[in-house]
């Protein structure tokens, strides 16, 4: 075809051009730039961010460092690796205590969505302690519907 194998010939390329730029655009109108199509993209989501209200997501997941390592031990092995919710408002939906199990190295991992945290009870806020009686093993799905998840601890 004259076009050295890389595609379709400079001869059809350019009345397809020519054809869709007739069909497309009309006598007042020139076609536009890549520059003008992008600037025009940006504008249209600049418009759809200001209408679209902002998506609420869940809280990262926060680093327990309230508790020490070994007051968590004992209240994961207390649990026997279960998440121990039991709340009737948990957005899981689960009927009893949560059906989820883990593994102790699965504590905190922000890229496992079986991840599992420690949980105050009593928020410190309020007088709760890091002591193994007022700790309380979930699954961050679990925490995330807690009341107190993600609010600072007033210490």
């Amino acid at each position: 075809m004259g076009n050295g194998g890389d595609g379709i010939s400079k001869r059809v390329a350019k009345r397809f051009v020519a054809k869709k730029t007739a069909t497309k655009t009309t006598a007042t109108k020139k076609p536009k730039t890549v520059q003008e199509v992008v600037n025009d993209l940006e504008a249209r989501v600049a418009v759809r961010r200001a209408l679209i209200p902002a998506v609420k997501r869940p809280a990262p997941i926060m680093k327990q460092a309230d508790f020490p390592v070994d007051v968590v031990r004992q209240a994961f092995e207390a649990a026997g690796g279960q998440c121990e919710c039991r709340r009737k408002t948990c957005t899981v939906k689960h009927k009893g205590r949560c059906p989820e199990h883990f593994d102790w190295d699965e504590r905190d991992t922000a890229d496992n969505p079986k991840a599992w945290q420690g949980h105050h009870w009593r928020a410190q806020s309020t007088g709760g302690t890091d002591k193994v009686t007022n700790c309380e093993i979930l699954c961050v799905p679990c925490h995330i519907s807690t009341s107190s998840y993600g609010r600072p601890a007033d210490k």
